[in-house]
């Protein structure tokens, strides 16, 4: 048998046989919490029928459709083919690489050396530089490639993220 407040929204809605309508009126009758309950639901079925349905746009569906696979997509992605371990590795990689570079470029450096330049102080003598063997030099000029490719991978991984997420 149903239950007693399926029973009394079928009725509202006029889906009960005319034996179990005659029934629950009976019921009605005796019962006073059940008439209470009735007008609850009744009040609640009024409210429910007297909104206007709002249509979805036309590509609702499809919209709907096309996040969730994209969704799912971006999940598979990261789940089968990028593996933590990996990404790990190569971060400790270019940070043992970046980290030799620094050391050999630090112990290069002759540091008891004055240093030569070329440049014309005013009010000064001239002074000499060479920019021939300057490690340090070097080391500087290497770290702004490296920093240089990070922000263009940066750049353009960005570029990259904003056409997926439009699509």
């Amino acid at each position: 048998m149903n239950h007693p407040e399926d029973r009394l929204w079928n009725y509202l809605d006029g889906l009960l046989s005319l034996q179990e309508r005659v029934a629950l009126e009976d019921e009605l009758t005796q019962d006073a919490r059940l008439n209470a309950r009735l007008n609850e639901i009744r009040e609640i079925h009024d409210l429910l029928h007297s909104q206007e349905l709002m249509e979805p746009s036309m590509r609702f569906a499809k919209n709907v459709m096309e996040a969730i696979a994209l969704q799912t997509m971006k999940q598979t992605v990261r789940k089968q083919y990028i593996n933590k371990n990996i990404v790990w590795g190569i971060g400790f990689g270019f940070v043992a690489l970046l980290t030799g570079i620094m050391v050999y470029a630090f112990s290069s450096v002759n540091w008891s050396e004055g240093s030569k330049s070329n440049i014309k102080i005013p009010g000064d003598k001239l002074v000499s530089f060479d920019w021939a063997n300057q490690p340090l030099l070097t080391a500087f000029m290497m770290l702004n490639v490296v920093m240089g490719l990070y922000l263009l991978d940066y750049y353009v991984g960005k570029k990259r993220r904003g056409r997926l997420e439009k699509s």
